[in-house]
């Protein structure tokens, strides 16, 4: 068994990784008790779905935001667009409050 433990060096020496010979080690260093179970595996896939949606979220804000950043050069469009954005951010907010009964 081989396992990549680096590229380090120039430019060219980085698309060439470099490997490590770990058989020896495995053999004398893992019980077989501590192998990986399928619930171990269940959960290390598991645990990787809060960096996945991180992602999702980042992603949908990013796409949402990247087309209105040229809108900002000019001043009109940006007035415009703030406005819009305060004022959907406050219909937000009431509508909230009258869902959810508190007081306005």
């Amino acid at each position: 068994m081989h396992i990549m433990i680096g590229m380090i060096g120039s430019y060219r020496d980085r698309f060439t990784p470099r490997y490590v010979k770990i058989d020896a080690v495995l053999e004398t260093s893992v019980d077989s008790r501590f192998a990986l179970s399928p619930m171990q595996d269940f959960f290390d896939n598991v645990f990787r779905y809060p960096r996945y949606l991180i992602a999702l979220i980042v992603g949908v804000f990013w796409n949402f935001i990247e087309p209105l950043v040229p809108l900002f050069k000019k001043p009109t469009t940006a007035i415009a667009l703030v406005g819009i954005l305060v004022s959907s951010f406050i219909f937000l907010s009431f509508t909230l409050r009258a869902m959810l009964g508190f007081s306005v």
